[in-house]
């Protein structure tokens, strides 16, 4: 079973260069996302697949490793619930499982960039 977003604003998974200004590695269509981000316990130790198809929509399937396990679950509820912790974080594996990767928009900005955490607001202040 595969899932796909009704969004097609996805370009490609990237590595971060360490100064966090520039994709390094050239840009791909495929990551893991870790099943203990989504279901925790029940989850853990097994990766969704995630696919940047060429119509720009991300799409997310359990792998054939996963599909046994999956099929004793309700294989559509976690699917979507991978698909929407993605659309929300940016924050996978490669398929190698090395290196951390985020997912890049077609406008070139990351998904992070997308949430950005809200400014702080003064509530009171202290005298030492």
């Amino acid at each position: 079973m595969r899932l796909y977003t009704k969004e097609n604003n996805y370009s490609y998974f990237g590595v971060k260069d360490e100064d966090q200004d520039n994709f390094r590695i050239e840009p791909r269509k495929q990551a893991k996302l870790d099943g203990y981000r989504v279901g925790e316990r029940l989850l853990e130790g097994m990766h969704f697949l995630l696919t940047i198809n060429d119509d720009g929509r991300l799409s997310v399937e359990t792998p054939q490793s996963a599909k046994d396990y999956m099929s004793k679950l309700n294989e559509e509820r976690w699917l979507k619930q991978a698909l929407d912790y993605v659309k929300d974080n940016d924050f996978f594996e490669g398929l190698d499982g090395l290196e951390d990767i985020n997912l890049v928009m077609t406008n070139g900005e990351y998904n992070f960039e997308q949430h950005p955490l809200p400014t702080p607001k003064v509530i009171g202040k202290v005298k030492l």
